[in-house]
């Protein structure tokens, strides 16, 4: 059987495109195969058949992975001239009617960083007991913590240990937080009707675009922690581009609903 250039099986159109160039190019029959994980239906292979044998009707993909029909009539129209090619381009205007869905990195996509924020405040709030307890130390230490003092305008007088304490784990916390913002505000995921893109960057900008047209099979990067808040990592790579084509969809809520819409848009560029 054959699959993809990692072992995965193919969607319903490409593997319809891969069966019609071999048929055209060898002297053999090939035909679409369904593959099965279990009981779940992972997608498509193709197969070399005996030419006596009488041909099979194709299978055809389930009710939940058949396009609309917009993107079905979408897909016809800006097929290329070539048969058992996958369209290069597409209009923007062809796909009027694919919603385009802007994501961004959840705030729990950054959740040690927020707990080291709230951990900061604790021990902020907490400062006044912590140096009471610093000047029940023995001499001369104690006593040096009691009698070092400072007035602060607007607040009043403090122990220099408080005031230094306090101004530090401020500033720490101003970090924390702006750190907090980039992590959620630096990336920004756009699924388009005819592409995925990926912007990073607040005030230079960097794009990285990859269309439906040369996408592969998305997958899911999910790890315990990430199930648990409900997150996850989105991966789309180009086809033959390894990693240096990949796009990744980090941190995103509702990961799988986000997975099944890019494969939605996948198929409906290479069905016919």
């Amino acid at each position: 059987m054959i699959l993809d250039e990692h072992d995965m099986p193919f969607s319903h159109g490409r593997a319809r495109v891969v069966r019609d160039a071999l048929n055209r190019e060898t002297d053999q029959r090939y035909e679409l195969v369904e593959v099965y994980w279990g009981d779940h239906h992972a997608g498509y292979g193709v197969e070399q058949v005996d030419p006596d044998s009488p041909p099979e009707p194709p299978p055809r993909p389930p009710d939940d992975e058949e396009p609309s029909e917009s993107l079905r009539q979408a897909a016809r129209e800006h097929r290329p001239a070539s048969a058992g090619e996958p369209p290069r381009d597409h209009p923007a205007d062809a796909d009027a009617e694919v919603p385009t869905y802007t994501l961004r990195p959840a705030l729990r996509s950054v959740w040690p960083t927020v707990l080291k924020f709230v951990l900061l405040l604790a021990v902020l709030a907490w400062t006044p007991e912590i140096v009471a307890w610093l000047g029940q130390l023995p001499d001369p230490v104690g006593a040096s913590i009691a009698e070092w003092r400072m007035t602060i305008p607007g607040i009043g007088e403090l122990p220099i240990v408080q005031a230094a304490l306090s101004m530090v784990l401020g500033i720490w916390m101003v970090l924390t937080a702006i750190r907090i913002v980039f992590a959620i505000y630096y990336y920004r995921f756009t699924l388009d009707p005819d592409r995925v893109t990926v912007q990073t960057g607040i005030i230079a900008r960097h794009r990285r675009t990859m269309r439906y047209a040369n996408a592969r099979i998305p997958t899911l990067e999910q790890g315990v922690i990430d199930r648990l808040i409900g997150i996850g990592e989105v991966r789309v790579s180009s086809a033959g581009g390894g990693e240096t084509g990949e796009i990744r969809l980090h941190g995103i809520r509702r990961p799988l609903e986000v997975k099944e819409e890019i494969q939605r848009r996948v198929d409906a560029v290479w069905d016919r």
